[in-house]
């Protein structure tokens, strides 16, 4: 792990003190995050897009890479049960033929 930078240690610091969100509020209740939105330049894409995406991702839901595929002109998704992102799941005997056809697929685009 890198060590923060000593000039701003204490500001990342005060991020992880309490009362952090007292100073974090009122920035965030003045920041405009439109010009932080994807969605206006989606159409846009003309490269092909592959999407892979955990089905059982606690963080960010799976359902999310399929809005973002059907906004992409040329996106597909490999939804896979295989991993998630704090390593609670586990697959199930049964469904590993289909995980593992899933698996071959993303690899194939890997491998273009």
């Amino acid at each position: 792990m890198t060590a923060v930078p000593a000039p701003v240690r204490e500001l990342f610091l005060a991020g992880i003190r309490p009362g952090a969100w007292s100073i974090a509020e009122p920035a965030l209740a003045r920041f405009d995050a439109r010009e932080l939105d994807p969605r206006p330049y989606l159409s846009r894409v003309r490269a092909h897009v592959e999407l892979v995406h955990g089905a059982d991702d606690d963080v960010i839901p799976y359902t999310q890479s399929h809005a973002l595929a059907a906004r992409l002109p040329h996106a597909r998704t490999h939804i896979t049960g295989m991993y998630g992102h704090t390593g609670a799941s586990g697959s199930r005997l049964a469904a590993l033929p289909r995980e593992l056809a899933t698996m071959v697929r993303v690899l194939r685009v890997l491998a273009r």
